[in-house]
């Protein structure tokens, strides 16, 4: 899915949430190896060079296109970016012993679907006010 010509993971975020924002500023803080880049989804230039990806499900979980063409959504792809980044890798590791990873991919969409009550709750502002769901 993510083609040929990538270099890096590419991390695309809900813009218009406060919570993804936050975490896409995180990420790219702590890339010291340059290994990782933040998209918002709603770029149109996203879906331009990786057609394939569907918006609607961009929105309701985190999506990381890998080098190679493979993808990692949800808690997978929480747990993908999280082992580029150097000062994260122990907790990556930490979260694919068995049965870390099961237990993440059913959290997840509890986190997500209520990330945007969640960001208001914590004060966290998005990137771009008043983004909608595609």
């Amino acid at each position: 899915m993510a083609g040929p010509g990538v270099k890096t993971a590419i991390v695309v975020y809900d813009a218009g949430c406060g919570l993804c924002s936050a975490g896409s500023r995180w990420i790219v803080r702590l890339d010291w190896l340059g290994a990782v880049s933040a998209v918002p989804l709603q770029s149109s230039a996203l879906y331009r060079q990786f057609p394939s990806l569907d918006p609607v499900a961009c929105y309701a979980a985190m999506h990381v296109l890998l080098p190679g063409g493979r993808l990692r959504t949800g808690g997978d792809a929480l747990r993908c970016v999280l082992a580029r980044l150097p000062l994260t890798m122990p907790l990556a590791l930490i979260l694919a012993i068995p049965p870390l990873p099961a237990v993440v991919r059913l959290v997840y969409p509890w986190f997500a679907n209520r990330r945007r009550s969640l960001s208001a709750a914590c004060g966290l502002r998005p990137r771009q006010g008043g983004t909608r769901a595609p």
